[in-house]
């Protein structure tokens, strides 16, 4: 039997050059969150795109990125149904539109009190500037609106 020159005590002593030290267990620091009323209000005014960049921001900040790609999807979605609601002339437009932002609204505040809540009770939560909300849902709305203009002027020209 072939046996290793290195021995495992060798390899866990944090004094040998080239390697640190073990850090010692912390408690996981508090995150900064956007709450369920600075991402509803951001939806409503911004765009519902908006609320759900904030929500993405959320969970990546939380720790759980596959949920943030989820609301990441989900603003790609909307500005896809925006888009076809577009094309669509008369009172048929209007409701479906405020249909889908009501829905989406109501989601993302519900979705972001339950979020909150479970990272509360684990790492630690406290409120993320508003006002950096607000700059998101600015430039969320400025490029929602760019690609509109670009949309509608596809179809018409």
């Amino acid at each position: 039997m072939i046996m290793s020159s290195v021995s495992t005590r060798a390899i866990s002593t944090p004094s040998q050059p080239g390697m640190a030290a073990p850090k010692p267990a912390t408690a996981a620091q508090p995150v900064a969150l956007y709450t369920p009323a600075a991402i509803g209000w951001i939806a409503f005014f911004c765009t519902l795109p908006a609320g759900f960049v904030l929500a993405a921001l959320n969970y990546r900040r939380a720790g759980q990125g596959g949920r943030g790609l989820f609301h990441l999807a989900g603003a790609f979605v909307t500005l896809g149904l925006l888009g076809l609601l577009i094309g669509d002339a008369g009172a048929l437009r209007g409701v479906l539109g405020l249909a889908l932002e009501i829905a989406g609204i109501a989601y993302l505040v519900r979705d972001t009190r339950a979020m909150r809540r479970a990272c509360r009770a684990t790492i630690g939560v406290y409120d993320a500037s508003s006002t950096n909300a607000l700059f998101i849902g600015i430039a969320v709305l400025i490029a929602t609106l760019a690609l509109m203009v670009w949309y509608v002027g596809r179809v018409i020209g």
